[in-house]
C-alpha cells in the first residue's frame, strides 16, 4: 500500500513539472517517512542566463560609451549638462555614505574620487570648447581657466586654514576643491550647450 501511495505521489508530481522546469526528484522511504531530494537544472541555466546578462550588460555599455564618446565631437545638441550631471549623479550618490561616514579618511578619499572624476569631465568640456570656439574667444577661455585655477587653490587652501591644522584640514580642503570642480565643470558645459 505504501508503494502505490508513494508511485501515485510520484506520478503527480513528475506530470506536473513543466518542460521548462525540468526536476529530477528521488524519494527515499527511511521508517516510514518519505523524503524528496531536489536537483533543478533551472539552478544551472539560471546561472548561464545570468553570466549571459553580464556578458550582454557588458558590451552595451561599452557600446554606449564608444557612442557617447562619438558623440562628444558633434555639435551640442543643447543637452551635454544634463548628460554630464546623469553620467557624475550615480558616482556622487554612491560617495555619498563615505562622505557622511565622519571617519576623516574615509571622507577624503570620497572627496578625492569625486574631484578627480568632475577634473576629468572638466577637462573633457574645456577641450570640446576649445575645438569650437573661435581663436578670440580660446584665448579668452585659456586666461579664464588659468585664473579659475587659482582661485580654486586659494580658496581650498583657506577653507583647510579654518580647521586649524587639525584632522579636517583635509576634508576641507578637499571637499571645497571637489565643489570648485565641479561647479566649474557645470559653467562649461553650459557654454558649450549655448555655443550655435
Amino acid at each position: 500500500m505504501k508503494k502505490l501511495v508513494i508511485f501515485l505521489i510520484l506520478s503527480i508530481v513528475v506530470i506536473g513539472c513543466s518542460k521548462e522546469n525540468k526536476v529530477e526528484r528521488v524519494s527515499k522511504v527511511d521508517s516510514g517517512t518519505i523524503a524528496e531530494v531536489q536537483t533543478s537544472q533551472n539552478q544551472n541555466n539560471a546561472e548561464e542566463k545570468s553570466q549571459s546578462q553580464k556578458v550582454s550588460s557588458e558590451k552595451e555599455k561599452k557600446v554606449g560609451a564608444k557612442s557617447q564618446k562619438d558623440n562628444l565631437g558633434k555639435k551640442s545638441s543643447g543637452t551635454y549638462t544634463k548628460e554630464l550631471n546623469s553620467r557624475m549623479e550615480k558616482l556622487e550618490k554612491e560617495m555619498q555614505s563615505k562622505l557622511d561616514s565622519g571617519v576623516t579618511s574615509e571622507m577624503v578619499n570620497a572627496n578625492n574620487e569625486l574631484y578627480e572624476a568632475w577634473d576629468k569631465e572638466l577637462n573633457k568640456v574645456y577641450k570640446l570648447l576649445m575645438e569650437k570656439l573661435p581663436a578670440d574667444r580660446k584665448e579668452k577661455l585659456k586666461k579664464d581657466q588659468r585664473a579659475w585655477v587659482k582661485i580654486k587653490e586659494e580658496k581650498a587652501n583657506e577653507a583647510a586654514k579654518e580647521a586649524d591644522g587639525g584632522t579636517l584640514a583635509g576634508v576641507l580642503y578637499s571637499g571645497t576643491a571637489t565643489g570648485l570642480t565641479k561647479d566649474r565643470a557645470i559653467e562649461l558645459a553650459k557654454m558649450y550647450d549655448n555655443l550655435k
